[in-house]
């Protein structure tokens, strides 16, 4: 139940994220990346491919992919949202 209610909040703050803020052009999967480094999280090749899919707009996949490996649910949304362009 903990775990659905987490997607819940991690869903509604991706969408909440994705209409509150306006995306810059220098809005990369760079971005990402540094972000998980800058808040302690070790960038290996399943967060890389995180940050991939959310600039390529797979804003969902990438917050699975990063929950999958250990980052917050809160980090990973922002993380996500860094990447989408």
């Amino acid at each position: 139940m903990r775990t659905l209610a987490a997607w819940g909040c991690v869903i509604t703050t991706v969408i909440g994220l994705s209409v509150g803020i306006t995306s810059t052009a220098q809005a990369t999967a760079t971005q990402c990346r540094q972000y998980l480094r800058d808040v302690g999280y070790i960038v290996g090749p399943q967060a890389q491919r995180a940050c991939d899919d959310g600039q390529a707009g797979r804003q969902l996949d990438c917050v699975q992919r990063l929950n999958n490996i250990g980052v917050t649910p809160r980090h990973a949304a922002t993380a996500c949202q860094l990447a989408a362009s």
